[in-house]
Order: C-alpha cells, then sequence, then structure tokens
C-alpha cells in the first residue's frame, strides 16, 4: 500500500460521526497529537514511543558490534555459505559503501598513496622510470596531443626533513644522473612559486641577495649539494625563472589586448599584485624593447637540438657509463642534432 493510501487510512479511523467527517478527523488528529506529546512526560509508563520493538533482543556487550547486527534469529535457522566471488563482493560493497568505516577506509587510503609515492620516487632515483608529468593539449586545429606538462616535482616537495637526496657533479660543476635531473625538476617548480621567486621583478640581477641565499638553503633542505654546484642552481633557476615569467606572457597575453584586460585576469598560481607589476612591465617602454631585442635573438637560432629536457652532462655521463669513454665532438653532435628517423636538423 503507498504511503498517502496508508495516511487516508488512518484519517478515515478517527471518523466517529458520519454526517461531520472532517470534524471527526480534525477531533482525532489533534487528541492523539496531543497524548502523544503529553506521553513523552510519563516516566515509568510504557507508550507507543518508549515500548521496545516486538523483536527486541538484550545484547550484552553490543558496542563491541561495528555494525548493528546483533540479535537472535526468528523462524527456522538455514546456513548459507558464499563462494568466493560473493564473498569478495560482500567484502568490496561493504568497504567502499559503509560509512561506518569512512574513517579507516580514508585513513587507508592516504597510507597507499603514500606508500605508492615512495615507491615511484624510488623507481626516479634507480632510473627504472623517467621523472615526467604529461598532459593533453589542444593545437590551433584543435586536434588534442600528449605533451609534456610542467614538472611538479611533488615527491620532493613531500620528503621528510631526514630524507634528502644526493647529487652528484661533473668535472664542469654540473649536476649529472637521475638526481641530476630532480634536481633540475625542483627548481622548476620552485621558479614558479611567487613567495620564492618573486615575479614583480624585472631582472633576476635586481632580486635582492637575500633572496638568492634563502633560495639556496631552501633547495638545500632537500638535496646534498656539492659547494661547487652552487653557481649552477642559482644559475638554473634564473633561466626557468625567466621561461616562467615567458610562458605566462605567451599564454595570456594576446595581440590586441589592453594592460587593463590582462591584468583583469590573473593566473592562478600566481599573487595579484605581482602579476599587475608583471604586466605593467610588459606594457612599459622597457618591457617592450627587451621583447623585441629576445625576439630577434630567439629567431637568429637556426640550429635547434633534439635532446629534449635532458641536459648534455646526462648524456654524456650516460654515454660515458655504455662505451667507457667520453663522445668525441662528432658523436655528441650527432646525438643531441638529429632526429628519430636518423636525418640531422
Amino acid at each position: 500500500m503507498y504511503p498517502i493510501e496508508r495516511f487516508l487510512m488512518r484519517l478515515k479511523d478517527y471518523v466517529r460521526n458520519r454526517a461531520y467527517p472532517e470534524g471527526s478527523i480534525s477531533e482525532g488528529y489533534i487528541a492523539e497529537e496531543c497524548l502523544t506529546f503529553c506521553s513523552r512526560y510519563l516516566e515509568g509508563v510504557e507508550t507507543a514511543l518508549n515500548r521496545p520493538p516486538r523483536n527486541f533482543d538484550i545484547v550484552e556487550n553490543a558496542e563491541i558490534y561495528k555494525f548493528s547486527s546483533a540479535g537472535r534469529v526468528l523462524g527456522t535457522v538455514k546456513s548459507i555459505v558464499l563462494d568466493q566471488k560473493s564473498l569478495a563482493q560482500a567484502h568490496r560493497y561493504v568497504l567502499l559503501h559503509n560509512d561506518i568505516i569512512s574513517e579507516y577506509r580514508r585513513e587507508s587510503i592516504t597510507r597507499k598513496i603514500k606508500k605508492q609515492r615512495h615507491q615511484l620516487l624510488e623507481k626516479i632515483l634507480l632510473g627504472s622510470l623517467p621523472y615526467k608529468f604529461f598532459l593533453l593539449e589542444a593545437d590551433k586545429q584543435g586536434r588534442e596531443r600528449l605533451t609534456r606538462g610542467s614538472s611538479r616535482a611533488r615527491d620532493v616537495w613531500q620528503l621528510r626533513e631526514d630524507e634528502k637526496i644526493v647529487v652528484e657533479c661533473n668535472e664542469l660543476e654540473q649536476p649529472i644522473k637521475r638526481a641530476g635531473s630532480l634536481l633540475s625538476s625542483f627548481l622548476g617548480s620552485v621558479a614558479r612559486r611567487g613567495q620564492l621567486c618573486p615575479l614583480n621583478y624585472h631582472k633576476w640581477n635586481d632580486m635582492l641577495p637575500s633572496y638568492k641565499v634563502e633560495l639556496l638553503k631552501f633547495v638545500q633542505k632537500k638535496f646534498v649539494l656539492p659547494p661547487e654546484s652552487h653557481d649552477w642552481v642559482l644559475k638554473s633557476l634564473n633561466r626557468k625563472w625567466k621561461e616562467y615569467k615567458s610562458k605566462l606572457k605567451a599564454d595570456w597575453k594576446r595581440e590586441g589586448m589592453t594592460e587593463e584586460e590582462v591584468a583583469r585576469v590573473c593566473p592562478p598560481d600566481v599573487y595579484h599584485h605581482q602579476w599587475r607589476e608583471l604586466v605593467h612591465y610588459w606594457f612599459s617602454e622597457r618591457g617592450q624593447t627587451y621583447s623585441d631585442i629576445g625576439r630577434a635573438a630567439r629567431a637568429s637560432q637556426t640550429i635547434h637540438h633534439t635532446s629534449g629536457s635532458k641536459s648534455y652532462a646526462r648524456l654524456r655521463v650516460e654515454f660515458m657509463e655504455d662505451h667507457g669513454r667520453k663522445p668525441d665532438e662528432v658523436e655528441f653532435y650527432k646525438m643531441t642534432h638529429t632526429h628519430r628517423d636518423g636525418s640531422f636538423v
């Protein structure tokens, strides 16, 4: 029977005088509500509100049960043995859909994610997994293609205080091997943080020396750096900081837009005051002059390398490990300026 029909049957039971059904229903409904209200204040009297259920069972130590499954069986007892598949499905359903164990479920998921992150970091350090972050981007024709996005270096950021990555350098004071790649990715993520590398400075040399000292100390909290690599770290931060500002300009500044239009929309990872000063510099005479000089210098480069994000120092070390000697100039040029089909750039 539907709920509305049950409710109508209840109202019909209130009728005592068929000549006045509406009045009988009103009186009966009010009388029942009054009795229910008064029964809430009666102590030691069994009412419909405090009466135990028909099949109520008093279970000792009921608090030890995680679910409300305690009680006695009604009728004939029949045992059912589930097969392994049905038992696994039942367990999976309880683990994924029951709110009582949601806290344990979140704790288990968090522990599993941390374990996967540490395993991923170990694979990266051992060299069995490339440290890259990929995303889908649409080209001018609207076609999606897989491109290499910005490296977040989340595993490095989440290292404990007692964990550090040891970095080795070659004779030119350049980081090498997998730890060098992790360091380079981490420096890129540092250069994109406004609280560490502010964007409102026009040039790297204009930045306060205290900023650079703090940056070097911050990097040393995650990596064990040889003293001779400190200059390389600051130069790499300088390059990545300028590349980040250039990417912001390419992504958010369009031809024909005014300074107010560009400054109105701030990227999500940039501070508003730094963004306004950066946009103002782009539209200033000095900023446009330096932009024209950089665009002309970029256009004058006719030969581009094909080594991707891997540095020349790492390529030399990998060649030495495979062949037991240093590559000569011709071999190294072929390694860094050859397409996949074997043709030169």
